[in-house]
């Protein structure tokens, strides 16, 4: 297994990286880009994923939300879909490795963001991007109103607050946005924000953290493409190693 080069953007988001593991010149090289948005709360340790695209490719960017972990900033200060966008910005200019000094010039073929969960919307609204080729969203939160049958947002930060400490650090003020400012980061309120030709959304009939039904209302709104399964829970960035989400993956990114 191959080690995981790391970088910050913008000063502020550290992000790890790994460049596609077939034989290629590191500079000058077209190549695929494949930015991950993950879920919260979540550790951020990926490495099997990141490493499964790797070998499939990609140029594999792992941000972490500016507020959480080693990112520095204030948590939902802002949207997400500026910590992906600044991703997609740092891309397009050399990466360099923090432990080596090393720099990776990238040319982009093509960029693909993969959001699951909480990243969804972030990856969603990065569609209005030129730059942007396709985007997935996993198990996308679509509808930050609607409570959950397993969780509520007010369980959630309780969750994050006790669980997992200074590692998350955001105002209270800032968490009532995402059910109070309904154009903050909530696609359904926000559907002028995405562009559906580029969109797959992924998702299980069964997720009890992310109704299936607000999938369904903002697919027949807006005409993004779907794949419903009836069963398979609330599926996360590690779920993509599976055969048949990867398969699926695979063909729409190609």
């Amino acid at each position: 297994m191959r080690h995981l080069y790391r970088t910050r953007i913008d000063d502020e988001i550290l992000a790890e990286f790994l460049p596609p593991s077939t034989p290629q010149k590191r500079t000058e090289e077209r190549t695929r880009v494949l930015i991950l948005a993950q879920g919260i709360p979540s550790i951020p340790y990926k490495d099997d994923v990141i490493q499964y695209w790797s070998e499939q490719g990609y140029f594999v960017v792992f941000p972490r939300y500016r507020g959480t972990w080693e990112s520095r900033g204030s948590f939902l200060k802002e949207s997400p879909t500026k910590d992906v966008t600044d991703t997609v910005n740092a891309v397009f200019h050399p990466l360099r490795d923090i432990y080596s000094g090393e720099e990776f010039t990238i040319v982009p073929d093509a960029v693909y963001v993969l959001g699951s969960s909480f990243g969804g919307p972030a990856a969603l609204f990065s569609s209005s991007d030129p730059r942007v080729t396709k985007v997935i969203g996993l198990s996308s939160v679509i509808d930050w109103r609607i409570p959950t049958p397993a969780e509520s947002n007010d369980a959630l930060k309780q969750f994050i607050t006790e669980g997992f400490g200074p590692t998350y650090r955001f105002d209270d003020t800032d968490w009532a946005k995402l059910e109070e400012d309904t154009h903050f980061y909530n696609p359904i309120t926000m559907q002028d924000r995405i562009d559906p030709e580029k969109v797959l959304l992924i998702h299980a009939e069964d997720d009890p953290f992310c109704p299936a039904q607000a999938l369904k209302t903002f697919a027949k709104e807006t005409g993004v493409t779907t794949e419903l399964y009836a069963q398979g829970g609330h599926l996360g960035i590690s779920d993509t190693c599976t055969l048949e989400i990867r398969t699926r993956i695979k063909a729409w990114f190609q």
